[in-house]
């Protein structure tokens, strides 16, 4: 408790996350001496104290209209998950139902993630197409993957961190390391909750708050009051 803490969220909108709730979510950690770092300085062994490290996960168009404006605000620098073959798609499409994508949410354009990555923010990477990397095959996974991160590449980003999308991990531990390893990707986050960990980069704890769950409940699980709640379910 009162450590290190990596944060997920997905969108800030009526159908997710509140807006009018997210920012009394800050307002109740930095009241409670928590800091707002960026993620080389979450990830800094050498660095301890009361910090939060913010992840967006799928990369909506949430991000620009209503997240970003608040990331200013409180100067924020967070960490941006996105699956680019899935940029720039309105909502509902039929790529984003079958990547079990949020209804109702349309998802950045590429010259909008730039917008992100101009302003300070970090461009993770999310799998091309939100893939399910726990049911998928590896043919599957591979090719997803790299062309994925081809298409990262030719917009000019250049990514060393992944989240797994839905936190499901891959069917095939040793295959997708391999691929990570590849690719210079340094860190992989989960949901696991729990303060930040560094033993194993590729499964680094990742606290994601639900979006239509009390604030009281958001910052328990942040500050780390319910870790036991969350080891007894996932026994």
């Amino acid at each position: 408790m009162f450590n290190k803490r990596i944060i997920c969220i997905h969108s800030t909108s009526d159908n997710a996350l509140p807006v009018s709730q997210f920012r009394k979510y800050i307002f109740w950690m930095i009241k409670l001496g928590y800091k707002f770092i960026s993620m080389d300085e979450i990830l800094d062994e050498t660095k301890s104290g009361k910090y939060i490290h913010l992840t967006v996960d799928d990369g909506y168009k949430t991000c620009i209209t209503s997240l970003l404006p608040i990331l200013q605000e409180y100067n924020i620098k967070a960490t941006f998950f996105v699956a680019p073959m899935l940029l720039g798609l309105e909502a509902n499409h039929p790529s984003l139902i079958k990547n079990s994508c949020y209804p109702d949410e349309s998802t950045m354009t590429e010259e909008e993630v730039l917008l992100l990555q101009s302003h300070g923010h970090t461009i993770g990477y999310h799998t091309g197409t939100h893939v399910n990397l726990s049911k998928a095959d590896n043919e599957a996974v591979r090719d997803d993957f790299f062309n994925g991160l081809d298409l990262l590449k030719e917009m000019g980003v250049e990514v060393t961190k992944f989240a797994y999308p839905f936190g499901f991990l891959p069917k095939d531990k040793s295959f997708f390391e391999d691929m990570l390893r590849q690719s210079n990707i340094s860190n992989a986050f989960t949901v696991k909750w729990g303060d930040v960990n560094y033993a194993s980069p590729y499964y680094i704890n990742r606290v994601c708050l639900g979006d239509k769950e009390p604030l009281l409940w958001s910052v328990l699980k942040t500050i780390g009051f319910v870790d036991f709640y969350y080891n007894l379910k996932n026994k």
